[in-house]
């Protein structure tokens, strides 16, 4: 009669961050190989449960006979994350804000010096000399990161949408300890490893802007991703008769959509 049983005395466990394990197994009354593998793999579980609940996986076994095909022993390991098999898929995605030029906000408050009117360029941006030819949008002047191990199941792809979605908008709310209008969404990225998903997200962070003046002109307030679009008119200066640009309105244009950044989990 075959029979197969843990060696309890030889098992060595490494139960961290990164869990690992290795065990011993007997085989008794197997007159070869196959036989012996297949009562081994009746019994022998494929993950190790550790104290902490952690959780290692089955990944290596390596057989050797003890006596004349009667005894056979197996010694078992298991590792914090299976092995890829071959055909087995692997899922990763990276969203990134886009960096392109802004030619259009989305909201504009306009200032002009006292008793004077803005020109309405109807939410162009790059004015300078009147002449719409868009920005750049803000760097960041800090950024940050955090990663997120979700489980597989988790990461559906309405998850997915909701990253998508979110990304490039500026938080509407308190952040990380960081206040309204200062934090952008800037990308995520991730990758199914063994049974979890690990997802990192980038942000910047830029402050707000209070009570500004620009040759005259108060900006009283601007969130830390917004614009500030300065737009120069043409004027004759009598004392040198010579033509020079001054500012003549100053514009603060809301280019990134706010949001919560709630919907991230974080």
């Amino acid at each position: 009669m075959m029979e197969a049983y843990e060696v309890a005395a030889s098992r060595q466990i490494n139960d961290s961050e990164n869990p690992s394990a290795q065990t011993a197994w007997m085989v008794s009354g197997a007159t070869d190989y196959i036989d012996a593998r297949a009562t081994l793999d009746v019994d022998l579980p494929t993950e190790f449960t550790f104290p902490s609940s952690r959780v290692a996986y089955l990944d290596s076994i390596e057989a050797s006979e003890l006596r004349d095909d009667e005894l056979w022993r197996f010694d078992i390991g298991y590792r914090s994350q299976p092995k890829p098999t071959f055909g087995e898929l692997e899922y990763e995605f990276d969203i990134s804000a886009p960096t392109e030029n802004i030619y259009q906000s989305l909201q504009t408050t306009a200032y002009a010096p006292a008793g004077k009117s803005a020109p309405d360029f109807g939410g162009a941006i790059g004015l300078a000399d009147g002449t719409p030819r868009g920005l750049p949008p803000l760097t960041p002047m800090a950024t940050f990161a955090i990663t997120k191990h979700w489980r597989i199941s988790d990461i559906d792809v309405a998850y997915q949408v909701t990253v998508e979605n979110l990304v490039g908008a500026v938080a509407s709310g308190g952040f990380f300890s960081r206040s309204a209008n200062t934090v952008r969404f800037l990308g995520a990225r991730g990758r199914t490893s063994g049974d979890k998903f690990p997802i990192s997200y980038s942000f910047g962070v830029r402050p707000t802007v209070s009570n500004r003046t620009i040759d005259g002109i108060t900006v009283t307030t601007a969130g830390g991703w917004d614009l500030i679009d300065t737009y120069y008119e043409a004027l004759a200066e009598i004392a040198t008769s010579k033509i020079v640009r001054r500012p003549r309105a100053v514009y603060v244009h809301r280019v990134h959509p706010t949001d919560s950044l709630d919907g991230l989990g974080l």
